[in-house]
């Protein structure tokens, strides 16, 4: 207090005191993005337009045309690969088609021929399952055969010889288990017998 009387006394000019750390003035940096921060940082990078520290400013039609651009060729990329795939696709398709038509058996193929081994019979039921299907007639009426296994039992060929629907072939013999007739469902042999009875002796 004395010192700064006598200070006062000379008329010397009193030292001003350091001013504290809130009354010094903020600084205006010269370029918004000079004021650096992770979110100016990550939007100058995809060019976003940014205000300090990353904030959101102007309008969003402002987005650099360099993200526009990136979008329209992704969308492009995608179209092209879109089309690509379709015309593989279209390809397969045609293979298949070919392949198919090549492989289509005539009805008459189909039809089961007794007098053939009971071996050939029965591969050719099974191995035309269930599409296009072996077939014989019973009554009149085309019965596709959807399943067979080997029996015992000989006779003419395509007679029944019993009353589960087993056939005599050229050799040997076969019995129906799955049959479906014209319009119906498949139908196991027992099934299939309660609704339509096929007497011994039938010749198929």
């Amino acid at each position: 207090m004395l010192l700064l009387a006598a200070a006062l006394a000379s008329g010397a000019p009193a030292t001003p005191a350091d001013p504290s750390p809130a009354e010094l003035p903020m600084a205006e940096p010269e370029d918004a993005r000079s004021a650096v921060g992770p979110g100016t940082l990550i939007s100058a990078f995809i060019g976003w337009p940014t205000g300090p520290m990353g904030e959101l400013g102007g309008d969003v039609g402002a987005v650099p045309a360099m993200a526009r651009d990136g979008d329209a060729v992704g969308t492009d990329a995608a179209k092209q690969a879109a089309a690509e795939v379709e015309t593989e696709l279209g390809m397969l398709r045609a293979e298949v088609d070919d392949l198919y038509n090549g492989m289509q058996i005539d009805k008459a193929e189909a039809r089961v021929d007794w007098s053939q081994p009971a071996e050939a019979v029965d591969r050719l039921i099974r191995g035309l399952s269930p599409f296009p299907g072996a077939w014989c007639e019973i009554g009149g009426e085309r019965v596709k055969l959807l399943h067979s296994e080997p029996a015992e039992g000989q006779g003419a060929p395509g007679d029944v010889l019993d009353d589960a629907l087993t056939v005599a072939c050229g050799s040997g013999a076969v019995r129906l288990t799955r049959l479906q007739r014209a319009g119906k469902a498949a139908q196991d042999s027992r099934t299939f017998l309660r609704g339509w009875p096929v007497a011994r002796g039938t010749r198929l």
